[in-house]
């Protein structure tokens, strides 16, 4: 089950998306996850909400995928929705909370979430994020693409 996931992670760590931790494209990022290093990533996608839109709330589903890799490895997904806030000055800061899954033994369902902060340099989105997967803690730093 655990070479499984992780040929998971990998292969959606390869595939470009259609929209960013709120915004557009396919973030991929280094991690401190479940106290080792790893790799965290996911696809997003835009939902319309016009109640929030309205008010300035951008609301969007996103699918991630994070491993670990320590003396056991540790993977973990969720599928979840979100808000992001446009600040000014190139920064915008997200949270999302959705279902997910920890394949740490034999797998663990649970309440997956993450906070973060967009910030754009030179029209490139640099993203600092923190969350966890069901059983892992993660803080990843990375790209949007």
């Amino acid at each position: 089950m655990k070479k499984l996931a992780m040929a998971a992670v990998l292969t959606a760590l390869t595939l470009a998306g259609t929209a960013q931790a709120g915004g557009g494209g396919t973030e991929l990022g280094i991690a401190g996850y479940d106290g080792g290093i790893g790799v965290n990533g996911a696809l997003g996608f835009p939902i319309n909400i016009p109640a929030l839109s309205g008010n300035g709330l951008n609301t969007y589903g996103e699918l991630e995928l994070g491993a670990g890799f320590t003396e056991t490895p540790s993977v973990g997904a969720d599928l979840s929705m979100g808000l992001l806030l446009n600040i000014e000055y190139g920064l915008d800061i997200y949270g999302s909370i959705g279902p997910g899954i920890g394949f740490q033994n034999d797998g663990e369902f649970g309440l997956a979430a993450e906070v973060g902060l967009n910030i754009l340099i030179n029209r490139t989105t640099l993203f600092v994020e923190g969350g966890a997967h069901p059983g892992a803690p993660y803080f990843t730093v990375g790209m949007q693409f």
